[in-house]
């Protein structure tokens, strides 16, 4: 197995300190969309540039294993225009679902 290199992502106090500036973006379209794309860039791993490539239509609900509950999928393009699947936490589909509403769109299957 791999191991993480955690030099590569932000410490707590560089993570309270983006959330205190994104508090301080006065527009609430744009703070829903970049604590979208923070809070989807640190749950799941995405290198830099993926979050903001990233797609509503990409997203989708599935079901990893038969008898499991569905999760949220975001299908990706990464690396090596390599695509690869990255489990999305409810709290990332509901900082999504906010931004979308900014723009008068919903996701689909919320």
């Amino acid at each position: 197995m791999r191991r993480i290199d955690a030099g590569r992502s932000f410490s707590l106090a560089q993570w309270h300190f983006l959330l205190q500036a994104l508090a301080g973006v006065p527009e609430p379209a744009a703070r829903a969309r970049l604590r979208c794309v923070l809070h989807l860039g640190y749950a799941t791993g995405l290198r830099l540039a993926e979050p903001e490539a990233a797609r509503a239509g990409e997203v989708r609900r599935q079901r990893l294993e038969q008898g499991s509950a569905e999760t949220w999928i975001l299908e990706v393009l990464g690396k090596g225009k390599r695509h690869r699947e990255v489990p999305v936490p409810e709290a990332v589909i509901a900082a999504l679902s906010e931004y979308l509403a900014h723009r008068g769109r919903a996701l689909s299957g919320v």
